[in-house]
């Protein structure tokens, strides 16, 4: 059994001076005891008729510079929304589709996203699990026990459905597992499912904070080995949610507890939940969690030892 630690702050300014366009001097915080002579009124006059005149039109220029920039922004503001999501906010705003979408390996009204080999030996066990891409449990299982159900499946010795939940969207305030499952569904549509589904575990953010639509089109695609022409498709997908009406049947199917569980109260059903041919069991019965914070493997997270796991629960 392998041991480790769980990743688990009035004073005065100098008289001024400015000539006036008649010509004279005088000083504005200052008065002199004789009277200032015609000329010299008269050029004052001029000179504050001149300024009026110029502080109108400056105050023209900048009403119609403001303006011209409030038309800009709006316009600006109105392209964004309706081209392409919040690279940065863990909420979008971004409409759902109403087109109609089918993954090609999955199935809405069962809930999951199948991961099969091209060939399935005899007796493949059926593993089915039940996650949320904010919930932290499901991250550190995920992060042990991932990579060998991964190659479980891509051996054929297991045919793993992977049941894609958000309903701690509605706990955590945003819109996160929502968007990450629609992600990871239009990664199926480019045959990328299971690469993109690890990729987002493997930054899965403090529980709340969410992902950002960065991380979810640009850099877990990358991670994935998402890349030309399937790039542009997956990111079509995604920016126009068109898996949006899929993952929500695929949570309406998911929020419902299978009967084998034995449980009826749906809001005792969470995640993650590990179920093989069927029979329900718990990922304490893998990894046990340690006062001390640490945590003990009691299946080593090889692909024969789960296996021969899986066997013995199954049967």
């Amino acid at each position: 059994m392998a041991k480790s630690k769980r990743a688990a702050t009035g004073k005065k300014g100098p008289a001024r001076t400015r000539s006036t366009s008649a010509g004279t001097t005088r000083t504005e915080s200052s008065r002199s005891g004789a009277s200032p002579t015609g000329s010299a009124r008269t050029g004052s006059a001029t000179t504050n008729s001149g300024q009026s005149a110029r502080q109108s039109r400056l105050a023209l220029v900048v009403v119609g510079v403001v303006l011209v920039a409030v038309i800009l922004v709006v316009v600006v503001i109105w392209r964004g929304g309706a081209m392409a999501p919040d690279s940065t906010n863990p909420t979008s705003s971004v409409a759902a589709s109403t087109t109609p979408f089918t993954a090609p390996h999955g199935d809405p009204a069962a809930g999951w996203i199948e991961v099969r080999a091209d060939t399935v030996r005899p007796g493949a066990l059926t593993v089915d699990e039940y996650v949320d891409y904010q919930c932290p449990i499901c991250g550190f299982v995920n992060g042990l026990y991932g990579a060998p159900l991964a190659e479980l499946a891509q051996r054929g010795d297991i045919i793993l459905r992977v049941h894609l939940r958000t309903f701690l969207d509605s706990g955590l305030h945003n819109d996160s597992s929502n968007r990450a499952a629609t992600a990871a569904v239009c990664a199926d549509t480019v045959d990328a499912f299971l690469p993109y589904h690890e990729a987002v575990f493997a930054d899965q953010p403090q529980e709340g904070v969410g992902y950002t639509d960065q991380q979810l089109r640009v850099d877990f695609p990358a991670k994935a080995g998402i890349t030309g022409s399937d790039l542009a498709k997956f990111q079509q997908c995604y920016d126009q949610r068109q898996a949006s009406s899929y993952v929500a049947a695929m949570e309406s199917a998911n929020a419902i507890p299978p009967a084998s569980s034995g449980i009826t109260d749906a809001r005792q059903f969470g995640t993650p939940a590990l179920f093989v041919n069927d029979v329900m069991f718990s990922y304490g019965q893998l990894v046990a969690i340690n006062k001390d914070s640490t945590y003990t493997m009691t299946v080593n997270n090889t692909g024969d030892d789960l296996l021969a796991f899986l066997k013995q629960t199954a049967s």
